[in-house]
Formats: C-alpha cells, structure tokens, sequence
C-alpha cells in the first residue's frame, strides 16, 4: 500500500467511528427528547389538571360568592325591612305616645274642671246646708223664743191708792209668765227705797235674800208687798206722818221699787230681767213710771 492510500485508509476508519459514536449520541438525544417531550406531556397534563382543578375550585368560589352574596344579600334585605319595621313601630310608639301625652293632658285638664266643678258644687252645698242649717237654727230659735218662759213685770200699785195721813200704806209688785211654758228656778229680789230728788238708786242688793219661787207656770204671777213705812225693831207697818207725806207730794222725797229676777226655760237656757220704777202723783192716785236705767231683759246670768 501506497503512502497516499495508507493515509487515506488511516483516515476513513475514524469517520465511520466517528460516525457510529453521533448516531449513538442521537438515539441518546432522540431519547432524552422523547423522555422529554414525555416529561413535558406529564407536566402540561399535570397543569392541565392543577388548571382544571384551579377551575373547578375558582367556579365553586365563585359560586360560593354568589351564594354568600346572596345570602348577605338577603340578610341586608332583612335588615333593612327590620329596621323599617322597627322605624314604623318606633313611629307608631311615638304616635301612640304623643296620642297618650295628648290625651294624658286632655284627662288631666277635664279632670281639674270636674275638680274644679266638684269644688264650686261642694262650696255650693256647704253654703246650702250652712244656710238650711241657719234657717233651721232660726226656726228651732224661733220655736223656742214661742214656746219659752217670759217673766215680765205684771203689775205695780200701792194700797190704798191715795195717800192720807195715817194711812199704813204699802206697794204690791207682781211679776207674771207670759211665756207658754213653765219658768223653771225662778228667784227674785224686790227692794223699796227712798231717795231723794236728784239722787239717783244705786241698784244695790247686799244683804238681801232672794225669794225662790221654783217653778211658775205659764200664766202663773208672783205677787210681793213692800212696806212704805216700817218699823226697824218690830218690823211692823208704821202710818203715814204728815211730814213724810208733804215730801211725797211735793217729790222732794221719791219712792223707788226696783228688782232683779233670774230663772230658767225648758230648753235649760238662763234668762234675767231688771225693772225700776218710781212714785208719783201724789195727793192724787198713785201712779208709777219707769226710771230711766234698769229696766233690761237677756239671756245668761243677770249683771251685777
């Protein structure tokens, strides 16, 4: 063999092994290719699943959203027609309590005018049964002052009725029930006494018992005799001098009778009389005319 041929031969023997080893190098790439492409195909349907599921998860999400959407939806609804409603019963509660205060206030007034109504009506009654309670006090007043005991003055005179010298002249006094029931507890004090001209009767009963008649009756009269002149030791009647008659007739000596008497009516009310009287009109019939004081009538205890 040539050198030409020797070379050529040397170097076609590393081609093909050259040759051989880039055709095992291709199978290795083809089946890291085919490995990969296989990787990949479990990868993208890896992702395809994870996308698949991402899908299902996201749509169920969703629809989950929209379910508590509409839940909250209709829980806001309800909310909302709750507070309506509480809004229409709070104004119905505040209608009805402005109608209550209203008519809280409309009762309270009526009720001061009936108060007031009751008052006047009451006031009114009071008056009435004060004044029926005044007309029956007068009537039963006046009943008694018709029925009661009245002591008055009966009669005044003297025995004889002329004066002479020597005469035992003497004065009777009689008080008489006018009334027309009994004067119960009747008491009386009858005194004679000379005074003279301008002297005035002091009215005085010291030492002087009253005489106790107890019970007169209606009609009834008490009678008492008052000596002109008596003697002061014996107590007898004395007659007429002529000295003591001059002064009787020419009144520079006057003769006074006065009198005090107390008793009681059946309506156990106290009553009194005074009386005073004087002589005069001598020489002629004797005759008596009322002093100018104590001469009264009242109720209670007499005066002093």
């Amino acid at each position: 063999m040539t050198e030409p041929n020797k070379q050529q031969s040397e170097s076609h023997v590393p081609f093909e092994g050259e040759a051989l080893l880039l055709s095992g190098r291709m199978d290795e790439v083809q089946r890291e290719q085919a490995a990969a492409k296989s990787r990949d195909g479990d990868y993208k349907a890896q992702q395809l699943k994870l996308q698949s599921r991402y899908t299902t998860l996201t749509a169920l999400l969703v629809i989950c959203s929209i379910f508590t959407g509409a839940i909250g939806l209709y829980q806001t609804g309800a909310a909302i027609r709750a507070s309506e409603a509480a809004e229409r019963s709070a104004k119905v509660a505040s209608d009805s309590l402005d109608s209550n205060e209203d008519s809280f206030w409309k009762t309270w007034i009526e009720m001061k005018a009936q108060s007031r109504a009751m008052d006047r009506n009451a006031n009114a009654a009071e008056r009435g049964i004060a004044r029926s309670k005044d007309a029956l006090d007068a009537s039963i007043e006046a009943s008694r002052l018709d029925q009661r005991a009245w002591i008055s003055l009966g009669f005044i005179g003297t025995n004889p009725e002329t004066f002479h010298v020597g005469d035992k002249p003497y004065i009777n006094v009689s008080l008489k029930n006018t009334g027309k029931t009994p004067a119960k507890h009747l008491s009386t004090l009858v005194v004679m006494t000379r005074i003279e001209k301008d002297e005035e009767p002091t009215f005085s009963y010291d030492g002087i018992e009253a005489v106790p008649y107890g019970v007169l009756p209606p009609g009834g009269n008490t009678f008492t005799s008052l000596d002109i002149l008596k003697d002061k030791t014996t107590g007898e009647r004395v007659a007429l001098t002529a000295p003591l008659l001059n002064s009787l007739v020419s009144q520079g000596v006057l003769i006074v009778v006065h009198g005090k008497v107390s008793y009681e009516d059946i309506f156990t009310k106290h009553h009194w009389l005074t009386f005073c009287y004087a002589l005069i009109n001598l020489p002629g019939p004797a005759t008596f005319i009322s002093c100018r004081k104590h001469n009264d009538t009242g109720d209670g205890d007499p005066p002093n």
